[in-house]
């Protein structure tokens, strides 16, 4: 898409995703990330629904707008700051004998027929010989309410992380 001159590629529209896992990376090599929210803008149409260009040839409209995605670093390379929506990962090859963690048992105890699949987004973050516990809780009697949250909990109770679920 073109407005005013400049070129947007949007992308498809696949749906969102929670989870990205870039599987193309080297040892050692520095990789940024940057997950930003856009718009597609607006491209100008007459009464006819054909896209008026101006004059010069160009699509009027405005342009499609992103949220920031800025990564500072110093004239050696060093990162010195990321804002809200950056990263910065090097990945390394795991130390010799590490085996990851997994899941080796699963109860599922609930109402209806979704299915659910696990996965574990931050395997580090896995304590050896831990036992974890996720809940889903609906307020509804019924279940059937939007408000549904989630909490992670080790097998003695303590909370490890808890927030409303996203839907999409």
């Amino acid at each position: 898409m073109a407005v005013n001159g400049v070129h947007f590629n949007l992308g498809n529209d696949t749906g969102l995703r929670h989870v990205y896992v870039d599987r193309d990376v080297q040892n050692g090599q520095t990789y940024y990330y940057a997950v930003v929210a856009y718009d597609r803008g607006y491209v100008a149409r007459d009464e006819n629904g054909n896209i008026v260009v101006d004059p010069e040839g160009f699509i009027r409209g405005i342009a499609p707008s992103l949220t920031t995605a800025t990564i500072k670093t110093d004239l050696a390379g060093q990162v010195v700051s990321l804002d809200i929506n950056t990263a910065v990962a090097t990945p390394r090859a795991p130390a010799a004998g590490y085996v990851p963690p997994e899941v080796t048992a699963f109860e599922r105890q609930t109402i209806g027929t979704g299915s659910v699949d696990l996965q574990l987004a931050a395997p580090e973050a896995v304590q050896e010989g831990a036992t974890y516990e996720v809940v889903f809780e609906n307020p509804s009697l019924w279940q059937n309410t939007p408000e549904v949250s989630y909490r992670v909990q080790r097998e003695t109770g303590e909370v490890l992380r808890k927030g409303p679920c996203r839907r999409d």
